[in-house]
């Protein structure tokens, strides 16, 4: 359902594959839109309120005058279901969600660039350039694949990883990546021609996340191995192993000046460590089921607070300083990814069920929700935090918000 920006024509849209205008102060149907196939999905209204457009089972999406019902436009490329449907704030362009992948169509009806995936299973996670050029990409299906930003196209495929690719992470001078998963070995990759420059081995169990400091000399890693593992970064030399969780460790994040590092595990808590020591801060604990999974977690960049996410949908912040509690944001299920713009200001959280939330941090209130075809695998903001950027099963694509 959708209202009219001057709030006098409602539109709905049906199982029958119509979708019906409606006088909002009367409630008498005003005009039924005919061309679906079968069932509307989802239906958009530019912001002057001279375009609509539905989504529908039938792979299409349509655009509408709704003031006289004439089709304007169909769009075709979608090879599933196209399940939701957006303009631009400017009406300059139009977003489609359906088949794994996020559309971007002109109003001529032109597809923009757009990513979709080359990768053959499920994308696990997503990193971008500090300068917001390229992505690089981890999947089940062993590899690593590099992306460019503006045009969607496929830059380099990497494999060595014997194993799904859960892990990904760009160095903050964007000259190399590093990414880890299922076969335990951690690997540093050479950015601009994408050779292997070392392997990092130490965990025993699958490695579930990455976090590279600041200044690019080490990087720690988190893994079902119950540790957190600091490494050198040139090297390749295992600093020190920090232990103490009693089960899987899923994510570790470095402190914005490098001298702390979170992480969170399945039990249950949340511990802040001494980057150059090793030695533990601090201990968060969470209440909740036993198999309350906690997945991940994000610094603020002045660092001082944090958020973790959990299996329940839990989204909470807390003071580093002092490990209170300030706020607890409820998603709509299962939150495994989290991405804060560079700013703070906004927090995307993905998971279960297939859904994305963007949250104003000051407030705690939903800003944006964007549905899509498949659980969400992975979220991250491009640098001036237009872009959002999401991982589910085999493929991603990108939506603007502003």
């Amino acid at each position: 359902i959708q209202i009219s920006p001057d709030g006098t024509w409602i539109a709905t849209g049906c199982r029958d594959g119509t979708a019906r205008i409606w006088n909002a102060a009367t409630g008498g149907l005003l005009r039924t839109l005919r061309g679906h196939t079968k069932q509307v999905n989802a239906l958009a209204v530019s912001s002057d309120g001279q375009r609509l457009a539905t989504a529908g089972d039938d792979r299409a999406v349509r655009v509408w005058d709704p003031l006289t019902g004439q089709l304007r436009q169909t769009l075709r490329g979608h090879g599933g279901i196209a399940l939701d449907v957006a303009f631009s704030p400017d009406g300059t362009w139009l977003a489609s969600a359906g088949d794994y992948t996020v559309r971007l169509w002109g109003l001529t009806g032109a597809q923009l660039p757009s990513i979709s995936g080359e990768q053959t299973d499920v994308l696990f996670e997503l990193s971008v350039s500090p300068d917001g050029t390229w992505l690089v990409s981890g999947s089940r299906d062993s590899t690593l694949q590099t992306w460019d930003a503006a045009s969607g196209q496929p830059l380099r495929s990497h494999t060595g990883h014997t194993g799904a690719v859960s892990a990904v992470e760009i160095s903050p001078d964007g000259t190399w990546f590093a990414s880890a998963g299922e076969d335990t070995v951690i690997r540093i990759w050479d950015a601009s021609t994408g050779s292997l420059l070392r392997t990092l081995t130490g965990h025993t169990k699958y490695v579930n996340e990455l976090s590279i400091s600041p200044d690019a000399s080490w990087l720690a890693s988190a893994g079902d191995d119950n540790t957190v593992r600091i490494w050198d970064a040139a090297t390749g030399n295992l600093v020190r192993t920090l232990t103490g969780h009693t089960a899987f460790v899923y994510t570790v994040t470095v402190s914005p000046d490098g001298t702390w590092l979170v992480s969170a595990s399945d039990d249950h808590t949340v511990r802040i460590w001494d980057a150059a020591t090793g030695n533990l801060l601090r201990t968060l604990t969470t209440d909740g089921p036993n198999d309350n999974r906690m997945f991940d977690s994000v610094i603020s960049p002045d660092g001082t607070w944090l958020a973790t996410s959990d299996l329940y949908g839990h989204v909470r912040i807390w003071d580093v300083a002092t490990g209170h509690l300030r706020r607890t944001l409820t998603a709509n299920g299962a939150v495994v990814t989290m991405a804060l713009t560079r700013d703070g200001s906004r927090l995307a959280t993905g998971g279960e069920p297939r859904s994305i939330q963007v949250w104003d941090v000051a407030t705690g209130q939903v800003t944006a929700m964007m549905r899509v075809d498949n659980n969400v695998n992975s979220v991250c903001w491009s640098p001036d935090g237009r872009v959002l950027y999401v991982g589910n099963f085999g493929l991603f694509g990108y939506r603007y918000l502003t």
